[in-house]
């Protein structure tokens, strides 16, 4: 959120205010001190010995500058980051009294802030006066062989007057790039937190239609891991036949979550293959992929808005049959009928005013009206009671709006409904009916 709210902003303006400034004060420099060394020779090499100087200085400061504000921009990550956590977990941090711990953090966090920007103020602050100081003892030089040289005759009082107002004007053209070239740094920094997002790669992607039919989805010798160390899923393999019911069965951490994730293209496997009759799923448009395999994931996503448009979201059809027939069938209609302003209901951020197992439903209903070949439901009903959580899974298998399901779920009274059950354990697969 800090690169798309703060980098942004100041990218912004390195292009559009940055840009006039570095273009624009060169040529009126060259040109100032053009009309200086063809009035003066003497005096304008005096000014001209004034840049380096005040180069130097510029280059000094700019050096604290980007050191502290690449620090600041990552404690300003760090800020906005802890203020998102804190506040989604309100809840927790006021039943276990731990609001004076979290205050005290965000204090020392902030206090980091403040003092890494007062040392880049300072740093500013440092240059203004040292080409103020170099810009007195400059004019200092000027007038002393202006005054001989006015004295002697070889320069007219008025001429003179006008070289001063030059070389004031090319003062305060240095003290802008000065100030410039500062907010440039920063800048800078910024530009560069950016592109690291915009360079990130595309996910591989594949030129091939996803079929809206399929007769069968194998998973062969495959192994995944988020890092080389851990291992996640190895050398799994299996078939998923069109109409079948899959169950996957195992403790917290065993691998289910990214098998689905893998199903979905999310990841690439390290070693093996998923294939769609035959054919790899990196060879598919991933567009057209995910238009026909349908997640439902463990953490309900909501949106701050109304039911309606939650239900409908990513879907094509939008029709009021078609709504209906989801909210029956994911049993939404059971507690929209009770709201007062039904569909039209806010959720609220995360969907915080409806309790667990209403949010489920909803991504459920969301599922239903999306429609697709293959439905991945992940722990999806664990907030639902078994009850309405038989008649959401009879509703959906006999509905035949998905030929084959994958279902993620702990419990056992889901076991009836698989066909086969698998269980997962330290990555690796079995069996079990």
């Amino acid at each position: 959120m800090s690169r798309i709210l703060n980098d942004t902003v100041k990218m912004e303006w390195l292009i559009t205010n940055a840009s006039i400034t570095i273009l624009g004060q060169p040529l009126k420099l060259l040109f100032l001190f053009g009309i200086a060394f063809w009035m003066n020779f003497n005096l304008a090499l005096v000014l001209v010995l004034f840049l380096p100087l005040s180069f130097v200085a510029i280059k000094i400061t700019a050096k604290v500058i980007t050191l502290t504000s690449r620090k600041l921009i990552l404690l300003s990550e760090n800020v906005y980051s802890f203020l998102q956590q804190k506040l989604y977990g309100i809840e927790i941090i006021k039943s276990l009294t731990n609001e004076n711990k979290e205050t005290k953090t965000f204090e020392e966090l902030n206090d980091e802030f403040l003092n890494t920007e007062l040392k880049r103020y300072k740093s500013i602050a440092i240059l203004l006066p040292v080409q103020q100081i170099l810009m007195g003892a400059c004019i200092l030089l000027i007038l002393w062989i202006g005054t001989r040289e006015v004295a002697s005759g070889s320069f007219s009082p008025g001429a003179f007057a006008a070289f001063g107002a030059i070389s004031f004007s090319i003062y305060a053209m240095l003290n802008k790039i000065g100030r410039t070239h500062n907010r440039i740094r920063v800048s800078m920094e910024s530009c560069n937190r950016v592109f690291d997002i915009l360079d990130i790669p595309k996910e591989n992607a594949g030129s091939k239609l996803f079929p809206t039919s399929f007769s069968q989805a194998a998973i062969k010798n495959l192994s995944f891991s988020y890092t080389k160390e851990t291992p996640v899923l190895q050398n799994i393999s299996l078939k998923i036949n069109s109409g079948e019911t899959i169950l996957f069965k195992g403790a917290s951490g065993c691998g289910k979550t990214t098998l689905i994730g893998l199903l979905m293209n999310f990841y690439t496997p390290v070693t093996g293959n998923i294939s769609i009759d035959g054919t790899s799923i990196s060879e598919y448009d991933i567009i057209s992929l995910r238009k026909e395999i349908n997640m439902v994931p463990q953490e309900t996503i909501l949106f701050n808005d109304s039911l309606l448009n939650n239900i409908i979201y990513g879907s094509v059809n939008k029709d009021k049959p078609s709504i209906q027939q989801a909210l029956n069938l994911s049993s939404c209609d059971d507690f929209i009928n009770e709201i007062q302003n039904g569909l039209s209901t806010e959720v609220g951020d995360r969907g915080i005013l409806l309790s667990a197992g209403q949010k489920q439903r909803v991504a459920i209903a969301r599922a239903i009206l999306r429609g697709g070949s293959l439905l991945l439901l992940d722990e999806a009903t664990s907030g639902i009671n078994e009850e309405t959580e038989e008649k959401i899974i009879t509703n959906i298998k006999n509905s035949g709006i998905f030929q084959t399901i994958v279902i993620i779920s702990h419990r056992s009274s889901i076991e009836k409904f698989a066909d086969r059950i698998y269980s997962l354990d330290a990555g690796e697969i079995q069996l079990v009916r």
